[in-house]
C-alpha cells in the first residue's frame, strides 16, 4: 500500500515545492540600480515584497552598463523590472526586452521634470563648429519632486501586481512623499542671485545649478571611457580665470583632479553626493544626501 502510494507523495511533494519557488519568484522585484531601489524600497518596507537592484550599489550611473548572462536570469525571474528611464537604461533595455518578451518593465520616469542636457565640451567655447547633444539629462532623482512622482508611479504599479498590500504601499507612499515634500520645499526656495559659473564633473550636477540660478559653464566627465584634452583644458582655464567660477565634483571621487584643477584655477571646489552609490541597508540615504547637497548648495550661496 505504501509503495502504492510513494509516487503520489513524492509528486505531490514536487508540485508544492514547485508552487513554494513560483510564489517566492514573483515576490521580486528587480531595480535597475541606486536611487531606483531606495525609492522602491521605502514603498515595500513592512511587507514580504522583495527588492533587489540589477546593477551593484557601487556601478554609479548606467550610461555605459553591460548586461551580464546573470542579469538576465535575475530579471527572468522577476516579477518587474523598476527602471529609472528618462534615458539611463537605453544602453541596455533593448537587450532586456529581446531577451524575454513577458517581462514587465516599469518606466519610473512617466511625469517627471526633465532638464535639457547640453554636455558642451571645452572646445565648443571657441568659433568652430560642434555636433551639440540635446538629449534630456537622464539623473532626475535630483530634483525631490520627481522622486515623489517615481514613487507614486513605482506605487500604483505594485498595487496592481500585489493588491493585497495595497494598503500597506498606500502607508509607506505618504510618509515617504511627507519626507520629499519638505525636501522639495526647501530647494524650491533656494535661489543664488549671483553670477557663479560651475565646472561641474558629473552630468547630474545639472539638476543641482540650473534650477537655482547657477550657470554650467563647462562639463568634464572622467571615467575610464572618457578623457580630457590638454586642449579642453587649456579653454577651461583660459575661461574660468574671469569671473566667479567653482568646481562640482562628485563627493569622495576625483577629488586628486578637483583639487589640481582647483590649484590651477585658483577657485574652490564644492563636493555632493549624485547619490549613484551607497550601502544597500541604509534606506534613509536618499534623503540624507540631498539634505548635504542642500547644505553645499547654501554654503555657495554665501561666497
Amino acid at each position: 500500500m505504501i509503495k502504492r502510494l510513494l509516487p503520489i507523495i513524492c509528486a505531490v511533494i514536487l508540485l508544492l515545492s514547485g508552487c513554494t519557488d513560483k510564489a517566492s519568484e514573483d515576490s521580486v522585484i528587480t531595480t535597475s540600480f541606486y536611487p531606483v531601489y531606495l525609492t522602491a524600497i521605502n514603498i515595500t518596507k513592512n511587507t514580504d515584497t522583495e527588492i533587489t537592484t540589477l546593477a551593484k550599489p557601487s556601478t554609479g550611473c548606467l550610461h555605459d552598463y553591460q548586461l551580464t548572462s546573470g542579469d538576465i536570469r535575475k530579471l527572468n525571474d522577476s516579477a518587474l523590472f523598476i527602471i529609472n528611464g528618462a534615458g539611463m537604461e537605453d544602453g541596455f533595455i533593448g537587450e532586456v526586452i529581446n531577451s524575454n518578451d513577458n517581462i514587465d518593465v516599469l518606466d519610473s520616469s512617466y511625469g517627471t521634470h526633465a532638464i535639457e542636457n547640453t554636455e558642451e565640451c571645452a572646445d565648443e567655447h571657441s568659433h568652430e563648429e560642434h555636433d551639440h547633444s540635446h538629449a534630456m539629462n537622464s539623473h532626475i532623482w535630483l530634483m525631490p519632486h520627481n522622486v515623489i512622482r517615481q514613487a507614486e508611479n513605482i506605487t500604483q504599479k505594485l498595487r496592481e501586481i500585489y493588491p493585497d498590500n495595497s494598503d500597506v504601499y498606500n502607508v509607506n507612499l505618504n510618509d515617504y512623499t511627507k519626507k520629499l515634500k519638505e525636501l522639495d520645499e526647501a530647494y524650491e526656495k533656494l535661489y543664488i542671485d549671483k553670477d557663479i559659473k560651475a565646472i561641474i564633473l558629473n552630468d547630474g550636477f545639472e539638476y543641482l545649478c540650473t534650477p537655482y540660478g547657477i550657470e554650467v559653464a563647462f562639463t568634464i566627465e572622467l571615467d575610464e571611457n572618457t578623457t580630457t584634452s590638454a586642449k579642453e583644458l587649456a579653454s577651461i582655464t583660459d575661461s574660468a580665470r574671469n569671473g566667479s567660477y567653482i568646481i562640482m565634483a562628485p563627493k569622495g571621487e576625483h577629488s586628486a583632479f578637483a583639487a589640481s584643477l582647483s590649484r590651477e584655477l585658483g577657485i574652490p571646489v564644492f563636493e555632493l553626493d549624485p547619490i549613484t552609490y551607497g550601502e544597500l541597508e541604509n534606506h534613509n540615504y536618499y534623503i540624507e544626501a540631498m539634505e548635504y547637497n542642500y547644505s553645499v548648495l547654501k554654503e555657495i550661496s554665501d561666497l
